[in-house]
């Protein structure tokens, strides 16, 4: 399975219940389609966060998928600003974020899927740093 079926199953969600939802609620459909499916998924897969070699916290991919697939969740009206940075409402630098997923689970890399665009389901691929930056 590639990340275009992924990516239609986003689509498909994204034209039954539009742009105005929380990102809870396009996560749990998603879960839906990919239990529908028989996709092999971990939703809200812990990463561990290091400092000098000792776990001092966690944070949780949305989604990892077929242990491949890591994929971040937004409902923002708007991922890309002018510089091509994936940002969510408050500023935050996305891809900073997946980043650390991508280097702490050793993939290439990760796909934001934003579901608040009122034109458009937007999709990012993010590569990993590690692997020669692309987005």
């Amino acid at each position: 399975m590639s990340f275009i079926f992924l990516r239609k199953l986003a689509e498909k969600i994204y034209d039954e219940l539009g742009c105005y939802h929380t990102e809870l609620t396009y996560q749990n459909a998603f879960e839906q389609e990919l239990l529908m499916n028989n996709i092999p998924y971990v939703r809200e897969y812990p990463v561990s966060i290091l400092y000098f070699g000792t776990m001092v916290g966690k944070s949780f991919v949305d989604f990892l998928v077929q242990d491949k697939y890591i994929l971040e969740f937004k409902a923002v009206t708007k991922i890309l600003d002018k510089k091509k940075i994936v940002k969510g409402n408050s500023g935050k630098n996305i891809n900073k974020q997946v980043q650390k997923y991508m280097i702490a689970l050793n993939l290439p890399h990760a796909y934001v899927i934003n579901f608040g665009n009122e034109d458009k389901l937007e999709v990012c691929k993010i590569k990993s740093e590690r692997y020669g930056y692309e987005n």
